[in-house]
This record gives structure tokens, sequence and C-alpha cells, in this order.
């Protein structure tokens, strides 16, 4: 299967004056996916079929200088 996915996210840290800034996210998307068996033949009769995609998650992030960060998230 190869799959490209289209998200919008948007993020809400806790703290913002703090050099480690833990955070929050949500989103929405659509992953477009084409599906092929191990011999490249297509498996269903649409060739690009679209699923829903809904990110949610928390982390954290280390800011190293103003406009540079590291980050981990779940």
């Amino acid at each position: 299967m190869h799959a490209i996915p289209l998200t919008l996210v948007g993020s809400w840290h806790f703290t913002s004056s703090q050099a480690l800034s833990p955070f929050i996210y949500a989103g929405a998307g659509i992953v477009l996916a084409v599906r092929r068996d191990g011999q490249g033949n297509y498996i269903s009769d649409r060739h690009v079929q679209a699923y829903a995609l809904f990110p949610l998650g928390a982390g954290l992030e280390y800011f190293l200088k103003k406009n540079l960060s590291l980050g981990f998230d779940l």
C-alpha cells in the first residue's frame, strides 16, 4: 500500500516562557491510499481510496533557542 496523509493540526502549549513546554494537539485530515497485491495489481476497483484521519496527542517541546526546539509527542 502506498499512502499520503494530508492533515491540519493545532497545538496548545501550557507554558510559553519556559525552556521545557508541555503541549496537546488535535486535528483532522485524510489519507489517500493506493492498495495493490504482491504482484502490483490493484486490489479494489477504485485506484485511490480516501480514509479519515484524526490525530490527537500530547508531548513535550524543549526550546534550544527562541526559534529552535526539539519535540517529543505521543
